[in-house]
């Protein structure tokens, strides 16, 4: 079962951000509250597609508590990835 199935027992939580990780496929998917009280799923493929969703955050962070929120946890994400590839993208 993969660890996105449960993010609850295997998410990171970055205030109401939560970041499920799986370091062999280089994946990740954020959790994210909406308005309406659900929760939206990002799942991220690749180390680019997190990069390229950090620099579009990032842009946001200072007005955005959850933007701020997703950064970090993009930024966890990516750290625990290179470390497992290596550094290799």
């Amino acid at each position: 079962m993969s660890v996105h199935a449960n993010p609850d027992l295997n998410g990171v939580h970055f205030g109401r951000v939560v970041v499920t990780i799986d370091s062999e496929l280089g994946d990740c998917v954020l959790w994210v509250p909406t308005p309406g009280g659900s929760q939206r799923r990002i799942h991220l493929n690749s180390m680019d597609e997190i990069e390229g969703s950090l620099g579009v955050h990032a842009g946001n962070a200072k007005n955005d508590p959850l933007s701020a929120d997703m950064v970090r946890a993009l930024r966890f994400a990516a750290q625990r990835i290179t470390g497992r590839e290596g550094g290799r993208r």
